[in-house]
């Protein structure tokens, strides 16, 4: 193999290596999970969301904001920011608070 061969093998896999250690929730699963929470947490409660704003990655947390506008039934809608973050078995999870990294 050629030097150049090399190095385009060396930066892919730099590239997959920095891809693969950065996730984040798509759009529609960040809204799924925020509606199950609701059902969930909220006596079964259908939650419309739609996502208003995504924030970056929390590094302390190893999370991701995303503010949603919520209408529940009989309810005025409201913002309210949300917290994914990746369990211990690599599962996407939603949190109401900032999760502590100590607590996965």
């Amino acid at each position: 193999m050629g030097k150049k061969t090399i190095k385009f093998v060396a930066i892919i896999f730099l590239l997959c290596i920095v891809y693969s250690c950065s996730w984040s929730p798509s759009d529609d699963e960040a809204v799924e999970l925020v509606k199950n929470y609701y059902l969930f947490y909220y006596e079964g409660k259908q939650a419309d969301a739609v996502i208003l704003l995504r924030g970056g990655h929390i590094k302390e947390c190893d999370c991701y904001s995303i503010l949603f506008q919520i209408t529940l039934p009989e309810r005025e809608s409201f913002k309210k920011t949300f917290y994914f973050y990746k369990s211990e078995y690599g599962k996407v999870e939603v949190s109401e608070f900032q999760p502590k990294a100590s607590s996965r």
